[in-house]
């Protein structure tokens, strides 16, 4: 994966994880074109000014790469310890085309045979 801090003034900071094979200015471009869907149902708002960080490759271990269910019968979230659950985390969503929160991507997702769980 790629990680890059993206900051959206007004101001909202977040890490978002990529495919390595993704292209950086791919990435900057999801950035920009999210920015746009941000508070779109708002009057008279000021454009938002998007920053994006250096990017660069991280190793997320497979067992990271999973969800779990919130509680029984309710919806799933990504699994307790990976740093996908954080505060200020997203993901690309599957097209690579705008940023998302990681339960509404599944690009990122381990197979399940390969995860171990404890």
């Amino acid at each position: 994966m790629k990680k890059v801090s993206v900051t959206w003034e007004r101001s909202v900071t977040v890490d978002v994880y990529a495919p390595v094979d993704m292209a950086d200015e791919d990435i900057r471009n999801a950035a920009i074109d999210t920015a746009d869907t941000i508070d779109r149902e708002a009057w008279d708002v000021a454009d938002w000014q998007t920053s994006v960080g250096h990017t660069r490759e991280v190793e997320v271990p497979d067992a990271e790469c999973a969800m779990e269910l919130a509680a029984p019968g309710r919806w799933l979230r990504v699994v307790e310890g990976s740093r996908l659950r954080g505060e200020g985390v997203m993901v690309m969503d599957d097209t690579r085309a705008e940023i998302v929160n990681p339960e509404d991507a599944t690009w990122w997702l381990a197979p399940v045979e390969d995860v171990e769980m404890p």
